[in-house]
């Protein structure tokens, strides 16, 4: 997990406040489970961040909860208050659940995941190897 991820709810929220200070209108955020940054769909873990924005921002905030397993396309609008079922494939101006995402899809998005932060820790591991970042022939079959 990369050091500049923020997992902790004033992290979250601090890297929100951020965005809307440098002129965001809308906040999009993904709660994480404080023991071991896993994103989390707990409303005990978005309360503190939730509470931290309200207070210090007027960016949007729409509450929209979209279940684990989701997959929403490109420049899709979920509306305020939307509550999106898990597993399901959601699509449109505004966002409908167009169809529910077949098991082989959701375990694509969760291998897609593990497989992109395993390759961004051997890029860190190799980064700076014979000074260009680009790892020796040897290796590249891991990548």
């Amino acid at each position: 997990m990369s050091e500049f991820l923020p997992v902790l709810p004033q992290q979250i929220a601090e890297a929100a406040l951020d965005a809307a200070e440098a002129g965001a209108a809308v906040v999009h955020m993904h709660a994480r489970d404080p023991r071991d940054g896993r994103p989390s769909q707990n409303p005990a873990h978005f309360e503190p961040i939730l509470l931290t924005l309200k207070a210090n921002t007027d960016a949007v905030l729409n509450g929209a909860e979209i279940g684990s397993g989701s997959i929403v396309a490109a420049r899709t609008v979920i509306l305020e208050g939307m509550v999106i079922p898990s597993s399901s494939l959601v699509a449109g101006v505004p966002g409908k659940v167009r169809r529910h995402s077949t098991t082989d899809e959701v375990a694509a998005i969760v291998t897609n995941a593990d497989r992109y932060c395993a390759l961004k820790a051997l890029h860190e591991a190799l980064r700076g190897h014979a000074g260009n970042g680009v790892p020796p022939k040897a290796w590249r079959h891991q990548l």
